[in-house]
């Protein structure tokens, strides 16, 4: 998906964000936010959020309680809801690429891929990570320190956007992408670079945070969302 105006206020007011922080002096903060809003007045609105500045986690609209969010998360309901559809596609696949998002998440991705793999023996799983940590982007040292190559395949994407953008992959993340039977992508950064979509078969799983996303999905801020196309 492409960014709108209102995603400039939200690049804008991340700036400020990171500026608390990591603590910036005001000259160093002055000139941040300057930069950002220079670099905002000549936006590309054909590009997507991710590809312009970084909108998820700290430029979202919600507020954010590590605590609350682990124990709300297992009680909260798809507001759109693809599991049944998910499950027969697993049934058929043979090959998933599985894209991660955060670092912190990976760890329950690994639980995850190791879930598929028990009900699902046939599944071959390659887990996909970003080429740069951007803020808080799951990498491949993460991985590798989780241990998630000694239960699948782990790939490095190449991308240094918060979201997978093919154009930026490498070679072999494009083949990956282009030939798996199944693709799990997470996050709202992933979705925002691939809307719309090069192919089908691809799992979106997300939280809505912010207000253009919702438009898009037809869905509220906070929802979750399991969305196969």
């Amino acid at each position: 998906m492409t960014i709108q105006q209102e995603c400039l206020g939200c690049i804008a007011a991340q700036s400020r964000r990171v500026c608390e922080a990591i603590h910036a002096d005001d000259i160093l903060s002055k000139q941040i936010i300057e930069y950002v809003e220079t670099a905002l007045q000549n936006a590309d609105f054909t590009l997507s959020p991710p590809v312009i500045a970084n909108v998820i986690d700290l430029a979202a609209e919600v507020s954010f309680d590590l605590h609350e969010a682990i124990t709300s998360v297992f009680q909260l309901p798809f507001h759109h809801d693809d599991t049944e559809k998910l499950r027969v596609q697993f049934s058929h696949a043979k090959s998933v690429l599985y894209i991660g998002d955060n670092t912190g998440e990976h760890i329950f991705d690994a639980l995850a891929i190791e879930s598929l793999q028990t009900l699902y023996p046939q599944l071959s799983v390659t887990y996909m990570v970003r080429g740069n940590p951007i803020i808080n982007d799951v990498t491949m040292d993460e991985a590798l320190e989780a241990n998630i190559d000694k239960i699948c395949s782990v790939v490095n994407s190449g991308v240094p956007t918060p979201g997978f953008v093919y154009e930026f992959a490498s070679a072999e993340a494009k083949k990956l992408f282009d030939t798996a039977d199944l693709i799990i992508a997470k996050g709202m950064g992933n979705y925002e670079c691939m809307t719309p979509q090069r192919r089908e078969n691809i799992c979106f799983l997300l939280k809505v945070k912010c207000s253009v996303v919702a438009a898009s999905l037809g869905h509220e801020i906070g929802n979750i969302i399991c969305k196969l196309d």
